[in-house]
């Protein structure tokens, strides 16, 4: 296999990767934003709503607006966590069949956002040889496991 063809499978295994450390990032945002509606949701429920008040106006239906669109909301972030768990543990799962110290590199560093000071010093090994080599060849196994839709079946004409 020549250097410009692995160096093809790499990328595109860069670019899969990059895209599911995008996902944990966003799983965990997603993660905050549903306790927050929930909290804020349980917060509302709690609040006793038939008491007199003196102010009119209609009260009682902006607060039951605000609870139907909290709640539709929950229920979108909640099917958007669902999503994103599943392409992520996916993502694991594909990850745990390369060999194993390929697995380790880019579990670390791609599903755990390590930088790469931190993926050395895990795997006794040197920064500049994790970033460079060991990384390159995690990359290039990587291409065999990814989904259809991530691979590309030809290379490009250089």
């Amino acid at each position: 296999m020549t250097k410009e063809h692995e160096d093809y499978l790499a990328d595109q295994s860069r670019r899969y990767l990059e895209h599911v450390r995008r996902l944990v990032a966003r799983k965990d945002v997603w993660a905050l934003t549903i306790e927050q509606d929930e909290a804020l949701l349980d917060g509302l429920r709690g609040i006793d709503y038939t008491r007199e008040r003196v102010s009119g106006g209609g009260y009682e239906d902006k607060v039951a607006e605000l609870l139907d669109r909290l709640e539709a909301n929950r229920a979108q972030h909640m099917a958007n966590m669902a999503e994103l768990v599943e392409v992520v543990d996916d993502a694991q799962r594909r990850i745990g069949e390369l060999s194993p110290t390929h697995a380790r590199l880019l579990m670390l560093r791609y599903v755990s956002d390590m930088p790469w000071r931190d993926v050395a010093e895990r795997m006794l090994y040197s920064e500049a040889y994790c970033k460079q080599e060991l990384h390159a060849a995690a990359l290039v196994e990587m291409h065999g496991h990814l989904p259809n839709n991530w691979r590309d079946p030809e290379p490009r004409a250089v």
